[in-house]
């Protein structure tokens, strides 16, 4: 079958003219080829739907000439692939298909084929066409026939005709011809010669027309036609008007709707239109009357239209078409509104109010600021009558009489299901007019005061009324108005219309909560909340308010309740503004209204309610209003006194338990529930548990939550809603987030997260980002090697997993007594499932198995080096991690081994990124310190350079080690910004060896001395100074030309206390001398020591900062010795804080060593002396030291013991022989607080006391007996006897559920923008300062600074715990808010200390706090435990 016979042409061609004909429809009403790829491929899909059958046909003959053609030639190649070896496969085909489909194409037989096929197609393509053109040309001559027959009645010329877009046809016409037209449309002139030039000009093109020189008389004359009493001229005219508002550009059409303005404007002044009045109704169909509908719906359109493309002209026409609109709808007769049975006149307002009855014009037109300014000061300057009406009508809606109400549901259901065509409706009431008026206006005015010019409007007067309409009063007509909802009628259980009123004005009241100016102005008012919250009290009263429709207006409330809550304005006004009358006649927020209704909601208590039928979802609404205040911190403080969390849980296991109790249906047996109220059932338990839920967003909320039991419950909910991807709620901006990193804080939290299965889904998807890839890119598409030791797809999972641990209780949850599998071989699609896997998979790889089960082993390990080194961070988990894992004897290991052998002397470190991830956590592991107590080493190798010859301002590389000398702020890194003006050519070329060294040592000396003269007095917090210029050119090229490790950022903040003389050389150049040999060795990328053994190379442990001593050290002293006598004195403890805050204001770095150890000493037994100032009750120990000696220490707190000696010996403060005396005093500590279970860590004050154990051993006896040991240390009350039995078994402790609150309760209100971006994060202010507290700030501030903190909160109040963190956030800001933007807020604040932090500088702000919020704050810390115990 290779050739075509004359009988296969004819078959074919026979088919192809079957299958264009069925795509022949599809193809016409297709959009133009202008239309995009998608929406041809959904035309194509819709052809290949609708011509399947002839399509299939065609395809079928086909398919039998290429199999009848080429079967033979496809079999014999598969026979010859199936022979031979497999390698004749290339490597880039995928199958044998592939292959022998190359073959194929590649053969004689083939390329006969398609030539026999294409000229086949050609001579039945050319037949094909040939008939067409002979039908096209008969169709032709038919329609010239016709068009012969009706050329009688129109105006040709000599000129060839043209059809336009919509299919009209225009003939060309001069000016002359126009002219005549025009004095034939004289108004004088008969009826037959105006009618005649009409049909002549509507067939003109409307560019001819208008540009004539007669088109002035022309537009006179078109304007007397439209108002002619024959409707055949008036809708020709019309007809003219719409065809060249369509081709016309503004300046013309302008004129064209000022005509028609003009025309209606004239109409309604002189010939009035009666008002239906009572049964009677209007006619559209007459004849007066449809041409006024017929021109204003050609306004309207025209309106609707014009908004987007009036911006390209000039603002005259656009001001002139708002004009002529504004002046036709301003008519209004005085009539109006004087009485509801008086006479009234048919206005434009009614008629676009009809044909546009949400006012889509006014909303186009106020939408963008180009055309509103115009409206908004026209209406203020001359058609603010437009607006009185407007508002009068709503008002006139409001105080309508019961039964214009009642017919609104009818009104509505006409006006919403009215057919469209013949039999459309036509006669209009005066009720259905007078509706369609007010939902234009209160369209009207909801657009209009969702701006500020048009909320300048108001006040307003109006009739009838003595005091002007505010805005506030606006709101309470429009909330008045919703509670006027008619009630449903039989068999109707919702009604959600969108010509409701109450739809209208909910509409109207949720556009105002989502703009924060319109609320403000409008909605949070104290008139508004009362009108919203005036049924409730009603109910709470237990009477039945005067409401259309209960439970709808009920849910109405609640919606605007919620809404306001979600900002902090409107919080605010629900929490504290106490302007409401309860039921019992107090004076109360609102919050407490909604609290206490929704307490009885919950609890069935309301008696009005027992006979009517209330759906759930009301309690569900009232309870969404709780939510949105209880998920904050301060609304939880103002809702807590009325447990709401256990009337959630009480009715949550109510519901749970009739959802249990649904047997399993039977076949044939009747059924117990039906199944929409099963389904009703099932919702109300899931929104109940949501709500629950969300007491989890915040550190005490989550107390409560544990307290019901049900945060199992709550947590696999949200499992569910997490996996689903749902959102929060429909006023949560951020996902579930926050309220993960809080739940996984606590020890339950972690266990229910566990549990739930979220943990293992985070894990999963790690595991598939960063070993599996994406398994829908091709093999033949790689992805690039990632250049972060982290790849942007895995930053995600990394960051929730470093949420997830953050807390050493998860850590201890998830992999405490759990020891690792170590299996000695690993299957390759072997997931990991846990955190457990994780550290034995990525952290801890000790045998090939688990190098060779990887596919991007250095990717990988490094993504688990970096974890492991955030969760060292924490000393808590780290001290677990190494004692079950020895991670420090592994991390050695693996340096070791990463050093070469050469065949003689000592080997050579490799440089890569695993040495240089486990160097830098092996130091920061072994160094304990704060910012100038120890150095890291970076994490990226630098770029060196040596003989160069620059620019003097070309930025250097950096080193990122620590400043020259610890007095010195450190530095940030070189600006990469070029100072203004180009150096001389001498200054182009490399200085010599000693010209360097003498400007970089002036240069340094200059800037230590002009940093200590320009600092403020040390008693003003936070101060900041900046280089001038002169000096940032001259300091920056000393530190360009040497490359020194220390080059400070011209815009850096210089902390002014610097304990160094005039003198700075002596101490600088040491530094300088000991960093210089390093950068004149050579291009080593990586110059810091490298850590294979321990100790740490001395590079890294700094010189301890030398200790003052000054006048101040004898004050102190001196008030001590005189104070002995007084000592007993109420007044004491208050001349010791005065001295105390004087001596941090003038020098604080005086109040170390002995000095401070003496003051606690006095401090702490002053107040234990006093029983008002006692917190715990008294406890006696008397046990010698050879008793508790056989007491032994975990391998926890032995390497604890280690680490407080190495940091104690670092600071000079222990001897060489301190560890018995640690290990002695931590065994009495366990002996002594046995009795409660508690383990109390006293290295801290062992350091304090300079080792000495019994002066360590009696001050701790001391302070167990004050409130701030609680909050000092968190093991003082763990499982502690003294604290409440629901608090002690939930196992969170008082520092997350009081502090940690309070933390995110000020830091809010103090400090927004840190806290908003804590939210923005996914991670929270609590979690941060857990960690902080929870290690006394060891590693994050300088051990000075650690003693200030100490001695702060036991001197000053266990308050200033909560204020210490407030003030620390505040100094981190800036770096707080640029690591939200580069996404690792997280890793920064847990890896990072708190740089140029002084406790000092902050007294003042922490005093500052104390007066705002210490009532609140202290009295919260001592209702841990009830104070009779």
């Amino acid at each position: 079958m290779s050739q075509f016979s004359s009988e296969d042409e004819a078959e074919l061609q026979t088919l192809l003219r079957e299958l264009l004909k069925s795509v022949k429809d599809r193809i016409s009403g297709a959009p133009s080829v202008e239309c995009s790829s998608s929406e041809s491929w959904i035309i194509i899909g819709q052809l290949l739907q609708h011509t399947h059958a002839s399509c299939y046909e065609f395809v079928k003959y086909l398919r039998e000439y290429v199999e009848s053609s080429l079967g033979a030639v496809i079999e014999e190649e598969t026979e010859n692939f199936t022979r031979v070896d497999s390698h004749a496969v290339g490597i880039g085909q995928d199958s044998l298909v592939h292959a022998v489909t190359k073959r194929t194409r590649e053969s004689t037989q083939y390329k006969q084929m398609m030539q026999t096929l294409k000229q086949t197609m050609m001579v039945v393509v050319e037949s094909l066409i040939n008939k067409f053109e002979e039908d096209q040309l008969k169709k032709e001559e038919m329609d010239r026939k016709i068009q012969h027959e009706q050329s009688s009645n129109h105006y040709t010329d000599n000129c060839s005709d043209s059809d336009s877009s919509f299919n009209q046809s225009y003939a060309f016409i001069k000016h002359e011809q126009l002219q005549v037209i025009a004095e034939k449309l004289d108004p004088g002139r008969p009826r037959e010669v105006r009618w005649e030039a009409l049909q002549s000009l509507c067939y003109a093109p409307p560019s001819d027309v208008l540009s004539c020189e007669s088109w002035t008389g022309l537009r006179r004359n078109l304007s007397a036609a439209l108002t002619d009493p024959d409707p055949e001229l008036s809708d020709k005219v019309l007809q003219f008007f719409a065809k060249t508002f369509s081709s016309s550009p503004l300046n013309v059409t302008k004129d064209i709707y000022a005509s028609i303005a003009k025309s209606l404007e004239a109409h309604f002044l002189y010939h009035k239109l009666s008002f239906p009045s009572g049964s009677t109704s209007i006619d559209a169909n007459r004849p007066d009357l449809a041409r006024l509908l017929k021109q204003m719906r050609l306004m309207n359109d025209f309106q609707k239209e014009v908004t987007t493309f009036w911006i390209r002209h000039p603002e005259k026409y656009m001001e002139e078409i708002i004009e002529n609109t504004l002046s036709l709808l301003a008519l209004h007769s005085e009539q109006g509104m004087s009485s509801p049975g008086s006479e009234k006149s048919l206005e434009p307002i009614h008629l676009i109010s009809l044909l546009d009855i949400k006012a889509t014009w006014f909303k186009k037109w106020m939408h963008g600021y180009y055309s509103r300014t115009v409206v908004l000061r026209l209406l203020e300057r001359k058609y603010k009558s437009l607006i009185v009406n407007a508002l009068q009508q709503c008002i006139y809606y409001f105080e309508s009489c019961d039964s214009v109400r009642e017919e609104t549901l009818e009104i509505i259901h006409s006006l919403e299901h009215q057919q469209i065509g013949p039999a459309r409706r036509t006669l209009y009431t005066s009720k259905e007019l007078e509706f369609v008026y007010f939902v234009h206006s209160l369209c009207v005015l909801g657009r209009l005061v969702m701006y500020t010019n048009g909320r300048k409007l108001f006040p307003i007067k109006v009739k009838k009324r003595r005091d002007p309409v505010a805005l506030t009063d606006l709101v309470v007509i429009l909330i008045s108005i919703m509670y006027q909802h008619p009630k449903p009628s039989c068999g109707e259980t919702t009604h959600a219309d969108s010509l409701s009123p109450t739809h209208l004005v909910m509409e109207v009241l949720r556009t105002l909560c989502d703009r924060t100016e319109c609320a403000v102005e409008c909605l949070y008012q104290i008139p508004v909340i009362e009108t919203l919250l005036a049924p409730v009290i009603t109910l709470l009263k237990g009477k039945l308010p005067k409401l259309n429709s209960l439970e709808s207006a009920l849910t109405h409330i609640a919606d605007m309740l919620a809404r306001i809550a979600t900002t902090e304005r409107g919080l605010s006004l629900l929490l504290y503004d106490r302007n409401l009358v309860s039921a019992e006649g107090e004076s109360i927020s609102a919050a407490h209204v909604v609290v206490q209704f929704t307490q009885r909601l919950l609890a069935k208590e309301l008696h009005v309610f027992s006979e009517l039928k209330i759906s759930t979802a009301v309690s569900g609404a009232f309870i969404f209003v709780c939510r949105q205040m209880y998920n904050t911190c301060e609304g939880l403080q103002v809702l807590r006194p009325y447990s709401l969390h256990e009337c959630i849980a009480k009715a949550w296991r109510t519901t749970s338990s009739m959802s249990e109790r649904v047997p399993t249906p039977v076949p044939g047996a009747p059924p117990v529930l039906a199944s929409l109220e099963l389904q009703s059932v099932v919702a109300w338990e899931e929104m109940l548990l949501d709500n629950l839920l969300n007491f989890a967003a915040i550190p005490k909320g989550l107390l409560l939550l544990q307290q019901t039991g049900a945060i199992n419950e709550c947590v696999t909910y949200m499992f569910s809603r997490f996996t689903k991807k749902l959102q929060v709620s429909r006023c949560e901006k951020f996902g579930y987030g926050v309220m993960v990193t809080q739940v996984a804080a606590t020890a339950p939290g972690i266990v229910a997260l566990q549990s739930s299965g979220f943990v293992q889904t985070i894990v999963v998807e790690l595991w598939s980002a960063l070993e599996c890839g994406r398994e829908d890119v091709r093999v033949v598409h790689p992805k690039s090697t990632p250049m972060d030791p982290i790849d942007r797809s895995c930053l995600k999972s990394f960051l929730s997993l470093v949420n997830l641990l953050s807390s050493p209780h998860a850590v201890w949850e998830l992999l405490g007594h759990r020891a690792l599998p170590n299996k000695t071989e690993y299957n390759l699609r072997e997931m990991a499932t846990s955190v457990l896997d994780l550290i034995d998979r990525l952290i801890i790889i000790n045998s090939d198995a688990k190098i060779h089960s990887l596919f991007n082993y250095e990717q990988s390990h490094t993504f688990g080096l970096r974890l492991l080194s955030v969760l060292c961070c924490n000393l808590d988990s780290f001290l677990l991690l190494e004692s079950q894992y020895n991670l420090t004897e592994l991390l050695l290991e693996g340096q070791r081994d990463n050093v070469t052998e050469p065949p003689s002397g000592e080997g050579e470190f490799i440089i890569d990124g695993l040495s240089v991830e486990r160097n830098h956590i092996l130091v920061r592991i072994c160094a304990v310190g704060g910012p100038s107590e120890r150095r890291l080493p970076p994490r990226g190798l630098q770029k060196r350079r040596l003989r160069r010859k620059r620019s003097v301002c070309e930025s250097a590389p950096v080193c990122e080690s620590a400043p020259v000398h610890e007095s010195i702020p450190e530095s940030a890194p070189a600006s990469e910004s070029t100072p203004a003006g180009e150096p001389s050519a001498e200054m182009a070329a490399t200085p010599e060896l000693s010209e360097m060294a003498a400007l970089t040592i002036m240069a340094t000396a200059i800037w230590c001395v002009w940093a200590v003269h320009t600092s403020a007095p040390a008693h003003e917090p936070a101060p900041v100074h900046e280089f001038t210029p002169e000096f940032a050119s001259v300091l920056e090229l000393s530190f360009v030309i040497y490359e020194l490790p220390v080059s400070p950022d011209m815009t850096m903040r210089v902390v002014p206390e610097f304990p160094v003389c005039l003198d700075t050389t002596v101490e600088v150049v040491p530094e300088l001398s000991a960093c210089l040999p390093q950068y004149d060795q050579g291009s080593d990328p990586y110059p810091w020591p490298m850590v294979s053994t321990y100790p740490l190379p001395k590079y890294y442990i700094l010189d301890v900062p030398k200790t003052l001593r000054s006048k101040q050290e004898s004050e102190i002293s001196a008030f001590l010795a005189s104070s002995k006598e007084t000592e007993r004195d109420a007044s004491w403890m208050d001349d010791c804080r005065r001295q105390f805050c004087k001596i941090m204001a003038t020098k604080s770095n005086t109040l170390t060593g002995y000095v401070l150890a003496d003051l606690l000493e006095r401090v702490v037994l002053h107040l234990s002396s006093s029983s008002t100032d006692c917190f715990f009750p008294p406890a006696e120990y008397k046990v010698v030291d050879h008793s508790v000696k056989t007491r032994s220490l975990s391998s926890v707190e032995q390497l604890g013991v280690g680490i407080s000696l190495r940091y104690g010996k670092f600071l000079k403060l222990l001897r060489e022989d301190s560890e018995q005396d640690l290990c002695l005093l931590l065994k009495h500590c366990q002996e002594f607080l046995s009795q409660q279970r508690v383990k109390v860590t006293s290295e801290l004050f062992f350091l304090l006391m300079h080792g000495d154990v019994g002066r360590s051993l009696s001050l701790l006896l001391r302070f167990s007996r004050l409130l701030p040991s609680a909050f000092l240390w968190p093991p003082r009350l763990h499982s502690s006897v003294h604290l409440p039995i629901e608090i002690a078994q939930s196992g969170i402790h008082p520092i997350y559920s009081c502090t940690a609150h309070y933390v995110e309760m000020l830091l809010k209100a103090e400090v927004p923008l840190v806290f908003s971006a804590f939210r923005m994060s996914g991670f929270t202010p609590s979690q941060i300062c857990i960690q902080w507290l929870g290690q006394c700030f060891w590693n994050y501030l300088d051990w000075p600074e650690i003693c200030h903190y100490v001695a702060t909160c036991i001197i000053m109040g266990p308050d200033y715990q909560v204020y210490m963190c407030i003030s620390a956030l505040r100094h981190l800001q800036q770096d707080i808010l640029q690591h939200t933007q580069t996404q690792d807020l997280q890793v920064f604040l847990k890896e990072e200390p708190i740089q140029g932090f002084r406790v000092s500088n902050y007294l003042e702000y922490m005093e500052g706090l104390e007066r705002n919020y210490r009532s609140m704050v202290l009295s919260d810390m001592r209702s841990i435990l009830p104070r009779s115990s």
